[in-house]
C-alpha cells in the first residue's frame, strides 16, 4: 500500500468516527451557552418509555432540603452542591407567637390552660428541665402538656455545605466533601464550576470553596464581601473565578485571593457568561434590566447597555452574537468591545428565568412555552405549548432536550416546525438544568441524581 492510499484511508476513519464528546464541567456546559460539543450521534427518537436509565444515585436531598443547583460532569464524575439540610437539637425551648397560636386550634386544648400558656409567648427557659419545672407549677400535665410540647421546637434546622462527587459510569459517590452552612432552602442554588483538577462552588455564607476535583480535598476557602442568599454560579478562566454575589467579584483561582470587586454590575441569580474578542477576554452579565460588561483580567466597566427585566437568565454568547431571556421578552445582540448593539426583541417569549440557545441561525427559548427566533430579523419561526420551566435547556446533534418539574423531553433544532421526538415522566427538580456528556443525561431529581442514555443503537 503507498502512501497516499495510507492518509487516505487514515482520513476516512477519522472522518467517520464520532467526534470525541466534551466534558459539561460548569454551568450551561463548557462554553457556558447550552451547547454540547462533538460526542455520539443521539437517538433520532425515544420509545414510550423513554431513552434508558443506566443509574440512579442514593439519596441526595433537592428542593427546600438541599436546594436547585445543577450537576456537571468532568473527567469521569459528576459533581454537585447541596444545601444539606439536617434537624439541629438545641437546649433552649421557647413557645413562639406562631405555636401559641397553632395550640389555641388544637382540638381539646382546655381554655384555663391556654391562658396560662399565652404568658410565657416568646419566653425563653434555659433547657426542658427548666420549662418541666414550670409546666408542673402551673398545672400543665397530661394531654395539654403534651398538646404545648407539640408546638415547642426541640431541634431548629441546620444545613451543611455539601460538594458529592458521583462516579459517571455508576452513579456511586466517590466522596463527599462538607463545609459550614446555614439552612436556605433553594436561595443558595450555585452550580459547582470543575477546572484545573479543582472543583469551586459558592455556598450558603459567602463561603467560597475549593476542593481537588479527585480527591474532595480542601484546597481553600474564602468571602465574598457581600453574598448571602446567591445561586449565581463560578465562571473559572484564565485564572481567575468569578462569580455575581451581588457584586461582580474574582478570585486567584489558585489561592482564593479576592483580586477585583466591581460593585457597579449587581445581583445574584444570572451566572457570568465569557466572551473572547480579538484575544481579549470579558466577562458578560445579566443583571436587572441592563447588561453589563467588564474585562476579565482587571473588572474595569467596558460597557453597560439597556437589557431586559429581571436577571435569573444567563446570556447565551456564540462568536459575538447574544441572546437574553427577561420577563418582558427575548432581545438579541450584537458584541464589540466598546458597545453592544440591541437587534431586535420579541415580547411574547416573555421567560424571564430560563436561559436561551443559540443554534445556527436561530435561537430557541424553552419555557412556559416554546419557541424558535430567526437571529436575523427577530421573526417567530415558530411557537409551541411544549412547556420547560426555569431550568435551562441545551442542544446536541441538532436536538434540543428541556425539563420542567415532571418531565425532559427532545424536539428537533429546526425552524420550520416544533417536531416531538420524546418525553420521559419523572420526578425531575423543576429548577436544575441538565448537563449531557458523551451522549449520556444527567438530571437532577428531587431526591437523587439520575443518568440517560440517549445515543443512538449501536453507538
Amino acid at each position: 500500500m503507498n502512501k497516499r492510499s495510507i492518509i487516505f484511508l487514515f482520513t476516512l476513519s477519522c472522518l467517520a468516527a464520532p467526534l470525541r464528546a466534551a466534558d459539561w464541567p460548569e454551568w450551561r456546559g463548557p462554553t457556558r451557552n447550552g451547547i454540547a460539543a462533538g460526542g455520539p450521534r443521539l437517538a433520532d427518537t425515544w420509545p414510550a418509555e423513554g431513552p434508558p436509565q443506566v443509574w440512579r444515585s442514593e439519596f441526595i436531598p433537592g428542593n427546600q432540603r438541599g436546594n436547585l443547583s445543577s450537576p456537571v460532569v468532568a473527567d469521569g464524575r459528576v459533581y454537585l452542591y447541596a444545601n444539606w439540610r439536617y434537624m439541629e437539637p438545641v437546649a433552649a425551648r421557647t413557645l413562639t407567637a406562631d405555636g401559641f397560636d397553632r395550640i389555641k386550634r388544637e382540638k381539646g386544648a382546655n381554655p384555663a390552660s391556654v391562658a396560662m400558656l399565652e404568658g410565657i409567648k416568646d419566653r425563653q427557659f434555659a433547657d426542658q428541665d427548666e420549662l418541666d419545672r414550670w409546666f408542673a407549677a402551673n398545672g400543665i400535665t397530661g394531654v395539654m402538656r403534651t398538646l404545648a410540647m407539640k408546638h415547642i421546637p426541640v431541634s431548629v434546622e441546620a444545613a451543611r455545605d455539601t460538594l458529592l462527587a458521583l462516579d459517571a459510569a455508576t452513579g456511586k459517590i466517590v466522596w463527599k466533601s462538607e463545609f459550614p452552612g446555614r439552612y436556605v432552602g433553594v436561595e443558595s442554588s450555585s452550580t459547582p464550576c470543575v477546572a484545573g483538577g479543582r472543583c469551586t462552588f459558592l455556598g450558603s455564607h459567602r463561603n467560597v470553596c475549593c476542593v481537588d476535583a479527585k480527591t474532595g480535598s480542601r484546597l481553600w476557602t474564602a468571602e465574598t464581601p457581600h453574598g448571602k442568599d446567591v445561586s449565581s454560579s463560578f465562571l473559572v478562566a484564565d485564572g481567575l473565578a468569578v462569580v455575581l454575589a451581588k457584586e461582580l467579584v474574582a478570585f486567584d483561582a489558585q489561592s482564593g485571593k479576592l483580586q477585583w470587586t466591581q460593585p457597579a454590575v449587581k445581583g445574584a441569580s444570572s451566572s457570568p457568561s465569557l466572551w473572547r474578542h480579538d484575544g481579549k477576554a470579558y466577562v458578560i452579565v445579566n443583571t436587572s434590566q441592563k447588561i453589563a460588561c467588564a474585562d476579565l483580567a482587571t473588572g474595569k466597566l467596558a460597557w453597560v447597555v439597556p437589557g431586559m427585566k429581571g436577571e435569573h437568565s444567563s446570556p447565551a454568547i456564540v462568536g459575538d452574537r447574544l441572546a437574553i431571556t427577561g420577563s418582558d421578552g427575548l432581545a438579541a445582540y450584537r458584541l464589540a468591545p466598546e458597545a453592544a448593539e440591541k437587534l431586535w426583541a420579541v415580547d411574547r417569549c416573555r421567560e424571564g428565568s430560563t436561559s436561551p440557545l443559540i443554534v445556527g441561525d436561530h435561537v430557541y427559548v424553552v419555557g412556559s412555552r416554546t419557541f424558535c427566533v430567526e437571529w436575523a430579523t427577530g421573526r417567530v419561526a415558530w411557537e409551541s405549548r411544549a412547556a420547560g420551566y426555569i431550568a435551562s435547556p441545551l442542544a446536541a446533534d441538532g436536538k434540543i432536550i428541556g425539563t420542567n418539574g415532571e418531565e425532559f423531553f427532545m424536539f428537533k433544532a429546526a425552524p420550520d416546525a416544533y417536531a416531538s421526538l420524546g418525553r420521559v415522566r419523572v420526578n425531575m427538580l423543576h429548577c436544575a438544568s441538565p448537563a449531557l456528556t458523551d451522549g449520556r443525561l444527567y438530571v437532577r431529581l428531587e431526591d437523587s441524581v439520575a443518568c440517560y442514555d440517549l445515543r443512538a443503537r449501536g453507538m
